[in-house]
Parts: structure tokens; sequence; C-alpha cells
């Protein structure tokens, strides 16, 4: 029996009679990462890290007794104390580094 051509062979696989072929999926289609949309995202899925930027912001470095510290939102922190499970780890003049979940997480502030 002569081999099978690519045409005969991609016919096998688009017909389903070829054993695993439901694995195989559309190779020109986009996967649902690459949408601008929340469409391909699953309910629950933004990463832990995108939450705490979108419900807090780093408003000013302010320094208290010699120590610098932290206005977030309408709170003052100082390194070591936590919000939302994230603890702060350093302050800078425009940014607060803060540390959760094995992950870091910059607040930057907003402005110029």
């Amino acid at each position: 029996m002569p081999p099978m051509t690519v045409a005969q062979r991609l016919d096998k696989l688009t017909s389903g009679k070829e054993a695993g072929s439901e694995m195989v999926r559309d190779p020109f289609s986009l996967p649902p990462t690459w949408s601008d949309t929340t469409a391909g995202k699953e309910e629950g899925t933004l990463d832990v890290t995108e939450v705490f930027v979108q419900r807090h912001q780093f408003r000013a470095m302010v320094v208290r007794d010699g120590q610098s510290c932290a206005l977030v939102d309408d709170s003052t922190l100082i390194p070591g104390q936590s919000l939302d499970g994230f603890t702060l780890i350093a302050v800078g003049p425009r940014s607060a580094l803060f540390e959760g979940d094995g992950k870091q997480v910059v607040l930057h502030l907003a402005g110029p």
C-alpha cells in the first residue's frame, strides 16, 4: 500500500477518523489569551497582583520618626505591615513594594 499523502492525512484528521483527533485544534485559531476582551477569561482568573493593583493606590511616601512609610489609599503603612495579604517590603519616593503569595507587586505614584 502506498504511503498516504499530506492531503489524505489532513482529511483523515478533520473527519475524526484519526486516533486522538479530539485533541486537534485549529492551528490558525488564536488562543483566548490574545483577546482584548474578558470573554475568554473564566471568572476568578485574575492574578492576585492585578487585583491588588486595581484596588489600591500609592499616594505618597511619608517620613515619620525617621522611617519611610507608604500612604496607600487612606492608610499609613510601615515596612512589615500587611494590606490584603501583601506585606510592605520597601518604600521609595514614587513607589511601594509589596510581597505576598510568593509574588511581588509595585504600586506606583499616580501622575507625572
